[in-house]
């Protein structure tokens, strides 16, 4: 068994996830990256000694084939960037400009990469890290939100939907699975500047408003380096805050939480065993 420590990045070919891919790599990590540019992954796996799988995450089976694919190579996996993303490229909600009808659904791509793709990838991080052997405690799984996953965004309703989802995705997996040794967080990026930010508006941007991808990669080092799950670590140009669950407004809700919904956990197993074969 090697004692190299290995990572997945997904989108990892550009911008974020290129940059923490370069990082871990001079650190000794062996790295996979994940994305759905053959040449441009081929090319950023090459530079640093890395693996790369092309795999569009809306895919299970590319995306399981992937997973598997790694553990298989290196028995082990300690670090899952879920990275992927898309932004919404046309307003949807300005019904002016839209012609769906009956036979002209909208384009729903951005759910699906940045929420079903992430919810694959988290899926898949959780079954590698499980079948890690005894010695691996700590296990670390960072799922991209955005500001609009916290805060309202109305002109990218979609896409703060997808984002909203991943938070409460890193923080309900967080709180289930850290008995285990597995942390689960959200990152939240300030604004960036990687291809999925449209040029036009960068160039207009303050630029004192513009989170460096070397902050990203600061942000990343951090949760690998401390104990936080269950949380999000938001990022905005040269600071990182924690941003805990909000408080519980009143007892009731507490308790539906805590204990009405956890209870549902005990009801899907029962349900499970009730229909497996005799």
């Amino acid at each position: 068994m090697i004692a190299q420590k290995v990572a997945i990045v997904t989108g990892g070919s550009t911008g974020m996830g290129n940059a923490v891919a370069v990082d871990l790599a001079k650190q000794g990590w062996k790295l996979v990256i994940l994305d759905i540019n053959h040449e441009a992954g081929e090319k950023a796996a090459s530079e640093i000694d890395g693996i790369f799988f092309k795999a569009d995450v809306r895919s299970w089976k590319e995306q399981f084939s992937a997973f598997e694919r790694t553990f298989n190579l290196f028995g082990r996996l300690d670090f899952v960037f879920g990275n992927a993303g898309k932004a919404d490229v046309y307003d949807y909600f300005d019904l002016e400009g839209t012609n769906f009808s009956v036979d002209v659904p909208p384009n729903l791509e951005v759910l699906d990469i940045n929420l079903t793709g992430a919810s694959f990838t988290s899926l898949l991080a959780l079954r590698a890290f499980r079948r890690n052997p005894d010695e691996i405690k700590d296990c670390l799984l960072v799922l991209t939100s955005s500001g609009a996953g916290i805060y309202p965004t109305p002109v990218q309703p979609f896409y703060a939907a997808a984002k909203h989802g991943i938070i409460g995705l890193a923080r309900s997996m967080g709180q289930r699975h850290e008995e285990e040794g597995i942390r689960v967080c959200a990152l939240v990026p300030g604004l960036v500047p990687t291809t999925i930010m449209p040029k036009e508006i960068l160039d207009r941007t303050d630029k004192h408003l513009i989170t460096p991808v070397s902050h990203i990669v600061t942000a990343i080092n951090d949760m690998l380096n401390g104990k936080h799950t269950a949380t999000v670590c938001e990022a905005s140009v040269d600071q990182l805050f924690y941003r805990d669950q909000p408080p519980f407004p009143d007892e009731a809700q507490r308790r539906v939480i805590l204990e009405v919904s956890r209870n549902m956990g005990a009801d899907f197993k029962d349900a499970r065993e009730k229909k497996a074969p005799n």
